[in-house]
C-alpha cells in the first residue's frame, strides 16, 4: 500500500524509458502459500527506490511493462492481516499520516 512518493528523473535505454521514483509503503500483500485462494498483508514501513520499464505500444501510447504493481488486490474477507492487530484499516490510517506529514 502506497503511502507517498517522489518522481525521480527518467533515463532512456535504446527504446525503454525507464522511470524512477523514490517510494514510502506501508504493507505489502502475498499469496497466502499454505491456504490457496488466500492471502497474507503485513503492515510495515518501507522506503525504497523502484523502477519501472515504460515503452510505446504500437498505437502509440506509453504502456508500463516492468516493475511492480501497487494496490491490494484481495478483499479483507480472504487475507490475514500481520502482525497481530494490524488491518486494512489501519494500514490506510497510517498511509494517510504519512502522507499528510509530506505536505
Amino acid at each position: 500500500m502506497l503511502a507517498g512518493s517522489e518522481l525521480l528523473a527518467p533515463t532512456w535505454r535504446a527504446d525503454t524509458v525507464v522511470g524512477r521514483a523514490v517510494v514510502t509503503t506501508v504493507a505489502e500483500q502475498d499469496v497466502d502459500r499454505v491456504h490457496p485462494g488466500y492471502f497474507v498483508a503485513r503492515m510495515r514501513v518501507r522506503r525504497d527506490t523502484l523502477e519501472w520499464d515504460i515503452l510505446r505500444s504500437p498505437s502509440g501510447d506509453w504502456v508500463v511493462c516492468n516493475g511492480l504493481r501497487f494496490g491490494l488486490t484481495a478483499p479483507d474477507t480472504l487475507t490475514t492481516w500481520r502482525p497481530q492487530g494490524a488491518s486494512a484499516a489501519a494500514a490506510r490510517a497510517l498511509a494517510d499520516s504519512i502522507g499528510a506529514e509530506k505536505r
